[in-house]
């Protein structure tokens, strides 16, 4: 699962940042992630937050660290934006909401009249702001896209059916290019996919009323009429 983590991880910087964010940054941070998730241990010594070297120390220290960096790259986007750049990211999206609100603000404030409102009118966000809301974000995305992306590989690999479906299709809308990329309109040519996924979950809830692809059960969970006895 950690390599999963590490994946998800760099995903998501990329996906809040884009190219605001280093590849080295991006790396440090999918590499020592982990810290804050074993900060949070349901046990822990009182104020260990603040003696070096334990779990929460180290997971503390690196928050501050992501967040921190989260911030320059704010700083960055408001720069690229201002320049009159097309978003690219989340955060380009968040930064050019607050500039056309501040816009609208300084046109309603002049006396204008009639002016046409945002449709996300919002306050504006100082850089540290920014970069722990994208921090919590980062935070709510690990572990269960984590958890979610192993348990998916778990299955493909327990139904080579499917996983054989999969792959015919993907490289049929490649053109039979291994690395070809993707792109929205081949995805939304891919069925197979939203298959696996619904039979990946049937097979952990076989009650779904989505069920495609009946479960196998697995050797370790099949019983003996013995052991159905009790």
């Amino acid at each position: 699962m950690g390599m999963f983590r590490e994946i998800n991880c760099a995903l998501s910087c990329r996906t809040f940042f884009g190219d605001y964010i280093s590849q080295d940054a991006v790396k440090n941070i999918a590499n020592d992630y982990y810290l804050v998730t074993a900060a949070l241990e349901l046990v822990n010594v009182p104020l260990s937050i603040y003696v070096p070297g334990t779990k929460t120390y180290k997971g503390r220290k690196l928050a501050k660290e992501v967040q921190a960096e989260f911030a320059r790259c704010a700083a960055r986007c408001k720069v690229n934006m201002a320049s009159g750049a097309r978003p690219t990211c989340t955060v380009d999206e968040w930064v050019l909401h607050m500039m056309e609100s501040k816009k609208y603000r300084e046109r309603v404030e002049a006396g204008e009249k009639d002016v046409p409102k945002p449709q996300n009118l919002i306050r504006e966000f100082s850089n540290e702001e920014i970069g722990q809301v994208l921090f919590t974000f980062l935070f709510a995305s690990q572990d269960a896209s984590s958890s979610a992306t192993t348990f998916l590989f778990q299955i493909m690999a327990q139904r080579p059916d499917v996983l054989d479906k999969v792959r015919e299709e993907n490289l049929a809308i490649r053109g039979v290019i291994e690395a070809a990329p993707l792109s929205w309109t081949c995805l939304r040519d891919c069925h197979t996919p939203t298959l696996s996924s619904r039979s990946c979950s049937d097979t952990a809830h076989p009650s779904s009323s989505f069920l495609i692809l009946p479960p196998r059960r697995s050797p370790s969970r099949q019983t003996t009429p013995s052991q159905r006895a009790l």
